[in-house]
């Protein structure tokens, strides 16, 4: 067309609309030069819209060159949304930025005052200790009663900060990656845990369990918290049935620590593995309401998830699962 200048009009028509008039014309006097197969880009319009400008030269069986033909396509409406995902895409990546900042100053701030509070603790409980060493049987009714009060609220106290000190040094950590026995880990935690619950009634049972993909250490630390759980809740049995098992679920790996404990009110699920989240009063069982939100932290680091099943006063189920977890055998289906 532009060689044989047969449609002028309809050229001058087209070059009228054109934001940048003289571009395109250069650019279809460098395509009719040098012969170019194919040409694509974008083009703007006086009336702001934007077209999808594609070009294809015409050859003959002998590779003589015919002419070009051109394709125009509206792609306003596609670039606005284009630009408006852009636009959000900026934002949200802001507010993913800011939302790590503020976890990362949340978390040295929680680092700072959990090793700052530690200094006046060991204050208190020191000089409690020698009080009672001091004055022996002569502390007596109310005041002893005051001096008991003190010392084990300290010792509450140094267990939440160790308990809040393990749970941001977790929070920064990445799992390392290995495979190791299932077996193994879950018969090495339960022996951890029945050690430290010598004197109790407790039936053990260890299921089959493959092998797995994880850090050894983070997930044997989350069977110790379940199975700790298990053994506090369950104290009220004569015996106390304490299970470890597996099963297999599509791409998952699914692991399960069950008891024949109080269970706990479904109401109250959705506290279950938060912070400092308890479902029994300290009277009832002891407790800092970290060790759930630990398994929670921990198991979402290897992009598994957690959560519990309850029968109350019959029994109680915490799983976890593993994303492709077996390296093995698989695991049985329940």
């Amino acid at each position: 067309v532009m060689e044989s200048r047969s449609d002028e009009r309809a050229i001058n028509a087209v070059l009228s609309k054109l934001a940048d008039p003289e571009g395109f014309l250069a650019l279809v006097k460098h395509l009719y030069a040098h012969k170019e197969e194919k040409s694509r880009d974008e083009i703007a319009l006086k009336d702001g819209r934007v077209l999808d400008r594609y070009s294809c030269g015409i050859f003959g069986p002998a590779g003589e060159y015919y002419g070009r033909i051109w394709y125009f396509r509206d792609i306003t409406e596609s670039k606005r949304a284009e630009e408006t995902i852009k636009g959000l895409n900026r934002d949200l990546n802001h507010t993913i930025n800011e939302l790590l900042e503020a976890n990362r100053e949340l978390e040295a701030f929680t680092y700072s005052v959990s090793h700052d509070l530690r200094t006046p603790l060991r204050h208190i409980t020191t000089f409690a200790r020698l009080l009672e060493e001091e004055a022996g049987d002569a502390i007596k009714g109310q005041p002893r009663h005051y001096l008991d009060v003190v010392a084990d609220s300290a010792k509450k106290m140094d267990a939440l900060i160790t308990s809040l000190l393990a749970f941001s040094k977790l929070e920064r950590s990445k799992p390392e990656l290995r495979e190791f026995s299932g077996r193994e880990l879950a018969e090495e935690a339960v022996a951890d845990v029945r050690e430290d619950s010598a004197g109790r009634e407790i039936e053990w049972e260890i299921g089959g369990l493959p092998a797995l993909k994880g850090d050894r250490v983070m997930l044997k630390q989350v069977l110790i918290n379940l199975l700790d759980n298990a053994v506090k809740f369950s104290a009220v049995r004569k015996p106390a049935r304490i299970e470890v098992f597996a099963r297999a679920e599509g791409a998952e790996t699914v692991i399960g620590v069950r008891d024949n404990g109080i269970g706990f009110d479904m109401k109250l699920y959705d506290r279950l593995f938060g912070v400092f989240q308890r479902l029994h009063g300290d009277k009832d069982f002891e407790g800092t309401g970290i060790g759930l939100a630990n398994v929670k932290s921990a198991v979402s680091k290897h992009g598994g998830r957690v959560w519990a099943e309850t029968v109350p006063g019959k029994e109680t189920t915490f799983y976890f699962s593993l994303p492709a977890a077996c390296a093995g055998k698989e695991p049985p289906k329940e």
